[in-house]
């Protein structure tokens, strides 16, 4: 950026940054304009919108197979689902999504699944199927359904 003089101005400020006019505005000006940066950059972050995990249900299927349903305020992508073998689990991890269920524990006693619990910590929800023992599992995604 050059000065009225033709030379190179090098100063590195901030307010050589944003725009050659900027030290010539009045401190009301900067600070209008420091305004709107930071509102703009808040609402960016806000863009980003967490999802809620509304309610959990589950219906017996033959066979001794429970379904578990997980209805969502908006479609969820592919949650982290990971297994534990002592005590038997099935976790599924769904991120930036906040736990707007009243039910933190179901307890279902059908099939292989002993109970659903559900907690909300770093951003993310985490529903826990509990099983009498080791089982299979598919995970699907049906609209704001998993």
């Amino acid at each position: 950026m050059n000065d009225r003089l033709g030379k190179a101005d090098m100063t590195g400020t901030a307010a050589n940054s944003i725009g050659p006019d900027f030290r010539q505005r009045s401190p009301m000006q900067r600070v209008g304009m420091w305004f709107a940066l930071l509102a703009a950059a808040a609402s960016a972050s806000f863009a980003h919108a967490e999802n809620v995990l509304q309610d959990i249900s589950y219906a017996p299927l033959p066979g001794g197979k429970v379904q578990v349903t997980l209805k969502l305020a908006a479609p969820v992508g592919e949650p982290r689902v990971f297994t534990t073998e002592n005590p038997p689990r099935i976790a599924v991890d769904l991120p930036d999504t906040r736990n707007g269920s009243s039910q933190h524990h179901l307890d279902v006693n059908n099939g292989a699944t002993s109970g659903i619990n559900t907690a909300e910590a770093a951003g993310r929800t985490r529903v826990v199927i509990d099983l009498f023992r080791p089982s299979t599992y598919e995970t699907r995604n049906e609209g704001n359904n998993l």
